[in-house]
C-alpha cells in the first residue's frame, strides 16, 4: 500500500522562503551543491554543514529544520538567526 502525501503549507512556505534568501545571493548559490560547497569553504573551514538531500527536503517543505541546523542555515544565508526566525514565525503565521 502507498503512502499518503499530504502537503504542508506552513512548511511549503517556509521552504519557500528559504529558497528564495539562498537564490538571492546570486547565480553562484543558485543550485543546491554549489551553494553547500561555497559556503562550507567560505563559512564553516570546510566542514560540510548540510546535506543536499536535507537542503532539498526544507527548501520543498517536506520537514522541519532542526535548531542547530536553522542556525547554520541562517549563517550560510548571510541572514541575522533572530531576524530570520521572525521572518519564518511570520510566514508560518500568515500560512
Amino acid at each position: 500500500m502507498s503512502e499518503k502525501i499530504i502537503k504542508n503549507e506552513k512548511l511549503l512556505s517556509i521552504g519557500e522562503l528559504f529558497l528564495e534568501k539562498r537564490k538571492a545571493l546570486g547565480p553562484s548559490y543558485k543550485s543546491r551543491l554549489k551553494f553547500i560547497d561555497k559556503t562550507s569553504i567560505e563559512l564553516f573551514a570546510g566542514e560540510e554543514w548540510i546535506s543536499e538531500r536535507y537542503l532539498a527536503s526544507i527548501e520543498e517543505g517536506k520537514n522541519w529544520i532542526g535548531f542547530e541546523k536553522f542556525i547554520q542555515l541562517s549563517i550560510a544565508l548571510q541572514q541575522d538567526t533572530v531576524q530570520l526566525f521572525a521572518e519564518m514565525l511570520e510566514v508560518y503565521l500568515n500560512s
